[in-house]
C-alpha cells in the first residue's frame, strides 16, 4: 500500500478517532473504489476487507453525514453481488455478504430520513450526489427538480450536469440545451463567425462541455448549436468528441450548415488526430 492508504487504514484501525480524522480516511478510502486511483483498487490490498469493516464500525456515529452515504453508495456498486467486481481468492469468502449486509444496516438508520427531506428542500454541494444517486428514489421523490434548481444556480459545476443527465428525457431537453447554451455559448468573447476566440472559455467548463456532448449524444439532430461550437473549441479534446458525436448519428441527417462548417474547420486545422476526424466525417457526408 502506498503511504496515504497505510494511513487511511491507521486511522481506522484506531478504536475512537475523530470526525475530522474519520472523514479524511473516508476521503482517501473513498478513491480507492476506482481502479485507476493512484492510492491503488482495493482488490490488490491483503488488508482492504478489515479496512472496509473497521470504517463501518466508525461509520454508525456519524450517521446521518452524507459523506458516509456517499462512501455507502461506491460501496453498493462495488460489492453488487450481481454486477459487483469479481475479489480475490484470498479474501474471506464471506466479506462481500458482510460488507453488503452492514451497507444496508448503516442505509437503513431512520436518521438518514430528515436530512434527506432538508436535501430536497434546499439541496447544497454535499448533498446533490446523495439525491442523484438514490437519496430521493428512498423517499419515493423524483429528485429532477431539486437538481435542476440546483443547476441553475451552479451551473459551472460540471459534476452536477453528470449527476444530471441520466434523469433528462425529451420533455426535459429543451429547458436542459437552453441552460446550455446560456451557459456555454455566452462565456467567452464570440469572434466574428460565431465561435469562441482561443483561451476565451474557463478551464472550468471544460467538464460542462463535456457532459453536455455526453447527453446529446442520446438526441440526434438536436443540440446542433452546441455542437458547432464545440467543433470550434480551443481544447482537442472537445473537438474530438464532437465530430464523433456527429458521426453517431446514423440514420439522421446532419444539416448542411454543420457539414460545411466542418469542411470550413477541416482546412484551418492544424492538429493531425483532430484531422483525421475531420476526414471522416466528411467521407461520410
Amino acid at each position: 500500500m502506498t503511504t496515504a492508504a497505510t494511513l487511511s487504514a491507521a486511522i481506522l484501525a484506531s478504536e475512537a478517532i475523530g470526525d475530522d480524522r474519520f472523514f479524511e480516511a473516508t476521503a482517501l478510502l473513498s478513491t480507492r473504489f476506482d481502479r485507476r486511483s493512484g492510492l491503488g483498487d482495493l482488490r490488490s490490498d491483503a488488508e482492504a476487507p478489515q479496512l472496509l469493516l473497521d470504517w463501518f464500525a466508525h461509520a454508525r456515529s456519524r450517521v446521518p453525514d452524507l459523506r458516509v452515504w456517499d462512501l455507502s453508495c461506491q460501496v453498493l456498486d462495488y460489492f453488487d453481488p450481481d454486477f459487483g467486481l469479481y475479489l480475490p481468492g484470498d479474501w474471506p469468502w464471506d466479506i462481500r455478504d458482510r460488507v453488503l449486509g452492514l451497507c444496508a444496516r448503516l442505509r437503513a438508520r431512520p436518521e438518514w430520513t430528515p436530512v434527506f427531506e432538508d436535501a430536497l428542500r434546499q439541496p447544497d454541494s454535499e448533498s446533490v450526489r446523495a439525491l442523484a444517486c438514490c437519496a430521493a428514489e428512498r423517499l419515493g421523490v423524483d429528485p429532477y427538480p431539486a437538481l435542476w434548481a440546483y443547476l441553475c444556480d451552479h451551473a459551472d459545476e460540471g459534476f452536477v450536469w453528470f449527476l444530471l443527465g441520466s434523469f433528462v428525457d425529451e420533455q426535459r431537453l429543451p429547458a436542459y440545451l437552453g441552460l446550455a447554451r446560456a451557459t456555454l455559448l455566452h462565456e467567452g468573447r464570440a469572434s466574428h463567425d460565431g465561435g469562441f476566440e482561443r483561451g476565451a472559455r474557463r478551464e472550468s467548463l471544460w467538464h460542462v462541455w463535456w457532459e453536455v456532448l455526453r447527453l446529446v449524444q442520446r438526441f440526434p439532430g438536436e443540440g446542433v448549436e452546441l455542437l458547432e461550437a464545440a467543433l470550434r473549441s480551443n481544447d482537442t479534446g472537445i473537438r474530438i468528441h464532437a465530430i464523433d458525436l456527429l458521426l453517431t448519428w446514423s440514420g439522421e441527417r446532419v444539416p448542411p450548415d454543420t457539414i460545411n462548417l466542418a469542411r470550413e474547420l477541416a482546412l484551418e486545422e492544424e492538429h493531425p488526430a483532430v484531422q483525421q476526424w475531420f476526414d471522416r466525417l466528411l467521407q461520410r457526408a
